[in-house]
C-alpha cells in the first residue's frame, strides 16, 4: 500500500511540472517577465522550505500519513 501512494506523488508532481511549464511557455508575458517571476517563486519555495528537512516538507505538500 505504501508503494501505491509514492507512485501517486510521484505522478502528481509530475503533472503538477508539465502543467507548470506549459502555462509557463504558453503566457503572453515575455521572456524577461517569466524568468523575473520564475526567480521571486524560487526565492518563496527557498525562504519555506528553509531549515526543514526532506521529509518535513513532503509531509506538508501530502499529508500526514
Amino acid at each position: 500500500m505504501e508503494n501505491s501512494n509514492n507512485t501517486s506523488g510521484k505522478t502528481f508532481l509530475f503533472g503538477a511540472l508539465i502543467g507548470a511549464a506549459l502555462a509557463w511557455f504558453l503566457s503572453p508575458k515575455t521572456g524577461k517577465e517569466n524568468r523575473k517571476e520564475a526567480l521571486e517563486k524560487v526565492d518563496e519555495l527557498k525562504k519555506k522550505v528553509e531549515g526543514k528537512t526532506v521529509k518535513e516538507v513532503l509531509e506538508n505538500v501530502f499529508g500526514k500519513n
